[in-house]
C-alpha cells in the first residue's frame, strides 16, 4: 500500500525515461511548494527566517524551471528521437511559473516594498507582494509599487525569468497546436 502511494505521489512510470522520472518528481515537488507558499501566504504570523526560506525557494524555483522546461527544449532541438509531450511541457511550464511567481514574494517580503507615490509608506500586505511578484514577472511594470534599492537585481532577474516563461508558454501552445493538426 505505502509503495503505491510513494509510486504515485513521486509519478514514477517503469514505461518512462529516468529523466522522464525525475522531472515528474521535480514537478510534483514543486506542487507541493507551490501549496507550503500559499499556506503561508494565509498565516497571521510571518515566517521568522523570511530571508533564507526566500533564498531556498527562489533557488529551488528557478532550478525546476531550468531543469523541468528549458532542458526539455534543448533536447527536443538536439536530440533527433526525443519529442516532448506538448501538454506535459505546459503543464510544467504553468506550475515553474506559479512557483516563481510565489517564491519570488517572499524575496519581495523579504526586502520590502514602498509605494511610488509615498515614498515613506512601507508596503506590508502579502498580497501586494504577490502582486508585485506577477507584475515584475509579466514585465508589466505598473509602477504603483518600488522594490527597494537592495533587491533591484532580483526584481530584474525575475523579470528575465518571467520573459523566458512566457516566450517557452507561447512556443509550447504553439507546439500543442501544430501536433494536433498533424
Amino acid at each position: 500500500m505505502s509503495a503505491a502511494i510513494l509510486t504515485f505521489l513521486s509519478g514514477y512510470k517503469a514505461t518512462s525515461t529516468p529523466w522522464s522520472n525525475l522531472r515528474r518528481l521535480f514537478n510534483r515537488f514543486s506542487i507541493v511548494m507551490i501549496a507550503v507558499l500559499l499556506i503561508e501566504l494565509q498565516l497571521v504570523r510571518p515566517l521568522e527566517e523570511l530571508g533564507m526560506v526566500a533564498w531556498i525557494t527562489g533557488t529551488l524555483s528557478v532550478g525546476f524551471f531550468f531543469f523541468s522546461v528549458a532542458c526539455v527544449i534543448y533536447l527536443g532541438g538536439s536530440e533527433a528521437d526525443f519529442v516532448p509531450n506538448p501538454f506535459r511541457l505546459i503543464s510544467d511550464i504553468i506550475v515553474s511559473a506559479a512557483f516563481s511567481i510565489l517564491s519570488f514574494s517572499l524575496a519581495y517580503r523579504y526586502f520590502g516594498l514602498t509605494d511610488t507615490l509615498d515614498q515613506t509608506v512601507e508596503v506590508t500586505a502579502k498580497s501586494d507582494f504577490v502582486y508585485f511578484a506577477i507584475v515584475s514577472f509579466s514585465t508589466l511594470g505598473y509602477g504603483d509599487l518600488r522594490i527597494v534599492e537592495e533587491a533591484r537585481l532580483i526584481a530584474g532577474a525575475h523579470a528575465i525569468i518571467g520573459n523566458l516563461h512566457l516566450g517557452l508558454l507561447a512556443g509550447a501552445v504553439f507546439y500543442a497546436l501544430q501536433k494536433g493538426s498533424e
